[in-house]
């Protein structure tokens, strides 16, 4: 039980009353509270600039936008607590995930597993699309060249983030399917590459690749027959990787560019935030971004979601 008799405290009680957004108290094993507190404090987060463009018809939306905000800086403590937690654990000898204990050796070797689908009904290939079983990426494959010769699939010329647009149709055809789960040559991170550089326009392609997908599924009748597992893969690959792009290629978010892809996700999938698919395969932190879609975010908020995505990798990777 939590007393408290000093004025000073009552005072601060008081004022964490007023303000919180949101206050939790969990017992720790060794008997102690934490007492988890999320403050509402606007003025930390609402610059002159959101007051001036902030309008009455506006206040709902923009209150919902820093809500989640505050769920995604709860997550992050969340997460943190999680991560110290099995520190703790395995120092004191205990049990804890075996993929903690041996990530490094994982990344290694491999598991040495073999993975083996024969996709030949549409509900193989739902499950396939859901899954992303085939990943995206090119480099890690081995292809028959009928497959793509057959299927017409190509890389869109003269724009970044081509193996999206490859991807996306590689796993609308591949019938035979083998997955090895084990590391034959290690893939060096180039931190100049097209990917990873910084501050340069071309990141804005990423979002005209997804255009170009949603079209040739359109045009290949394959949209309106997958359209719950695509739009998901969607989600995924325009949505998601774009606010990634927004949040970790820039130094300052391109705002101007966030709006754009809102419109366009908005525009193209009106739906797409009930999609029957994102509570079970989504990530919390992905459902959480997910929530900025039917919310107003200003330049400043769309700063302060950038840096808790850079705090949200730097937990993942550990």
């Amino acid at each position: 039980m939590l007393e408290f008799d000093d004025s000073e405290d009552m005072s601060l009680l008081k004022d964490i009353g007023e303000k919180a957004h949101y206050c939790c108290i969990t017992t720790q094993e060794d008997g102690k509270f934490h007492f988890h507190v999320m403050i509402n404090y606007f003025e930390e987060i609402m610059s002159e600039e959101d007051e001036e463009n902030v309008f009455d018809e506006d206040e709902k939306e923009f209150k919902k936008s820093l809500e989640t905000v505050y769920d995604l800086a709860f997550y992050l403590t969340e997460q943190r607590e999680r991560l110290e937690m099995i520190r703790q654990r395995a120092e004191a000898g205990d049990d804890v995930p075996v993929k903690v204990l041996r990530r490094q050796e994982y990344i290694v070797q491999g598991t040495g597993k073999i993975y083996r689908a024969v996709i030949d009904t549409e509900e193989k290939r739902r499950q396939l699309i859901v899954e992303n079983t085939m990943s995206y990426a090119v480099w890690d494959k081995v292809i028959r060249r009928s497959l793509l010769t057959e299927n017409e699939i190509v890389f869109p010329e003269g724009l970044a983030y081509e193996d999206i647009y490859f991807g996306s149709l590689l796993q609308l055809y591949a019938k035979r399917i083998a997955k090895m789960d084990r590391i034959y040559y290690h893939y060096f991170v180039n931190q100049k590459s097209t990917v990873l550089s910084r501050e340069t326009g071309y990141h804005k392609d990423i979002m005209m690749v997804n255009q170009l997908v949603l079209q040739t599924y359109q045009e290949r009748g394959m949209w309106e027959r997958y359209h719950d597992e695509l739009e998901l893969d969607l989600l995924f690959t325009w949505y998601l990787a774009t606010v990634k792009v927004i949040c970790l290629r820039f130094d300052k978010p391109p705002y101007d560019m966030f709006c754009r892809l809102k419109e366009d996700i908005l525009a193209n999938m009106p739906g797409c935030v009930n999609n029957k698919y994102i509570k079970t395969s989504m990530r919390e932190f992905h459902q959480l971004l997910m929530q900025l879609l039917t919310c107003y975010v200003t330049p400043s908020v769309l700063c302060r979601i950038a840096e808790q995505y850079r705090q949200y990798l730097q937990i993942d990777q550990k």
